[in-house]
């Protein structure tokens, strides 16, 4: 994990992908060798085309209120080819999904609102966020699985 600065411009070729990996909400302070994700600083004109990955490691879950400035440069041209602004972008790992922004006059890429996925019977159902009284998503009979009554 860390930060990565790119002195002039970047050109990220369709056949390409990046790929962020993150473990933590700490952007480094500044500092590239301390982040707890993976950003991309560019001094110059960015030309984003190919694809994005999100990794998620060390067992890391973002909560819905957490947001991840991943790029940024002094402009930009061009989107990642599978992923538009205020689209949801699945994890490499399936745990769950960020919505992806393109900054307009910021010219950043920013992933927030990350919503969990969770397996039932070999079907992924992505859930909203939690609500802050902490009421139960769904109600069934069967077994509790971290706060919801599951089907048997």
């Amino acid at each position: 994990l860390g930060g990565t600065t790119v002195i002039g411009n970047l050109t990220h070729q369709a056949a390409a992908s990046l790929e962020i990996e993150i473990g933590g909400v700490f952007d480094g302070g500044g500092d590239a060798s301390l982040p707890e994700f993976d950003w991309v600083n560019v001094t110059g004109t960015a030309t984003l085309d190919g694809t994005l990955d999100v990794l998620l490691t060390d067992r890391f879950v973002p909560a819905p209120g957490d947001s991840f400035e991943i790029f940024t440069a002094a402009s930009r041209v061009g989107t990642f080819d599978n992923v538009a602004s205020g689209e949801r972008l699945d994890t490499l790992g399936g745990e769950g999904s960020f919505l992806v922004s393109y900054g307009g006059l910021t010219n950043t890429v920013l992933l927030s609102d990350f919503l969990l996925a969770l397996m039932i019977r070999n079907k992924t159902v992505t859930l909203p966020p939690r609500p802050a009284t902490n009421r139960a998503l769904a109600t069934a009979s069967g077994p509790v699985v971290d706060g919801l009554d599951m089907p048997t």
